[in-house]
């Protein structure tokens, strides 16, 4: 009978514990999948029944790489599981024209190659992706480039079966450390605007403070959003303020933004009345999370802009609207620290997530419950 023993060794991260040139996800392992669900209909009379699928398909997770999706076709994503009769079934992430694929890492993992195997795939598909590119050799393709996260958009039917992914280094690093001294702290996702300490984000990048510049674009730092929260550096926070008419906005060394003459990029100042009635800003939030964060005096809103790699304001919505997620007190941490009520999970060393854990083969596994995490051997 196997035996789980607890390790000595307390361990800080769940993932990444040993390098890895690649990690490797079947998409029969997809877990956390959002979208509109359809149980199984089985065999009935003349019917061969129908698979259990979720469509329109909005999320899925494939080890810890979260995959969101959206469309402007006129069919859906969707996830295909296959009839609960066959026994060794491929499901699949089913993809038509128009649909576009969002692959965000965990926090401080730089992809630099992810392959797609797939199947099933129309004579004229093309991939094009952002940032990156993606080529397509048959039923399969790859994506190249250097970004935490990437998003492609597909022209016809393509379904996928198994997604392996490598970094810069060949290997992994922790989601959980981002690998610096950093001091990371947690934000969730806002569904309303009030005063407060938010992370801006888009395209899996937060703003962060221009330090040592007076004017200019914000650059972004790489972060990973799961379950509605996100870690970023202190760096990323800006402090909103409620004002007669809408917000100000302080970064992380309390300078006001704001905007002046015709320019798109930001201007900083240290006191409100050398900001010339420019660091006002209205906010709102759509259903869908998305923000837009308007500058009154020059009606421009903030927005990522892929092209340039950085948070602009602009006159006209042609960009990524970013989501705001306000920093997670301490009293809520607190609560969070007790693990006592909170599912097991159990990891492999590559960070892929185990759904059957009763009867692991031999081997060395990770173990969390909340914030506490230990390595365990099975023999």
């Amino acid at each position: 009978m196997k035996k789980l023993l607890l390790s000595i060794l307390a361990l800080v991260a769940v993932v990444g514990l040993s390098k890895a040139e690649t990690i490797t996800v079947n998409v029969n392992d997809a877990t956390e999948i959002t979208g509109e669900h359809f149980p199984e209909k089985p065999k009935e009379g003349t019917s061969n029944g129908e698979a259990e699928k979720w469509q329109p398909l909005e999320s899925l997770k494939l080890g810890n790489f979260l995959f969101e999706f959206s469309t402007t076709g006129k069919t859906a994503p969707a996830y295909y599981k296959t009839m609960s009769t066959a026994t060794g079934g491929q499901y699949t992430i089913r993809v038509y024209a128009g649909t576009k694929v969002k692959v965000t890492a965990p926090a401080g993992f730089t992809m630099a190659n992810v392959s797609f195997k797939g199947k099933n795939a129309d004579s004229g598909l093309t991939l094009t992706a952002t940032p990156g590119s993606m080529t397509l050799n048959g039923n399969n393709a790859t994506w190249t480039g250097s970004a935490n996260s990437f998003s492609f958009e597909v022209s016809a039917k393509w379904q996928i079966t198994e997604v392996t992914f490598s970094d810069e280094n060949g290997g992994t690093t922790p989601p959980d450390q981002p690998g610096d001294d950093k001091d990371y702290l947690t934000f969730a996702k806002a569904t309303q605007i009030e005063a407060g300490e938010y992370a801006i984000v888009a395209e899996g990048k937060a703003a962060k403070c221009l330090t040592g510049k007076t004017y200019g674009y914000i650059n972004g730092e790489a972060v990973t959003v799961a379950d509605n929260q996100v870690k970023a550096p202190a760096e990323c926070v800006f402090t909103f303020t409620q004002a007669n008419g809408g917000y100000y906005i302080q970064d992380s060394e309390n300078r006001y933004l704001y905007m002046k003459g015709t320019y798109n990029s930001y201007n900083f100042a240290d006191d409100l009345g050398d900001t010339e009635d420019g660091a006002l800003w209205t906010v709102s939030i759509a259903a869908n999370g998305e923000a837009t964060i308007t500058n009154t005096a020059k009606s421009k809103i903030v927005q990522w802009s892929v092209q340039y790699n950085s948070f602009g304001a602009y006159s006209e919505v042609t960009n990524v609207l970013p989501v705001l997620y306000k920093k997670v007190t301490s009293s809520v941490s607190a609560v969070e620290a007790d693990n006592s009520n909170l599912p097991v999970e159990i990891y492999n060393l590559q960070g892929v997530r185990l759904l059957n854990s009763d009867n692991l083969p031999a081997g060395v596994y990770v173990r969390r419950q909340g914030s506490e995490v230990s390595k365990i051997l099975v023999k």
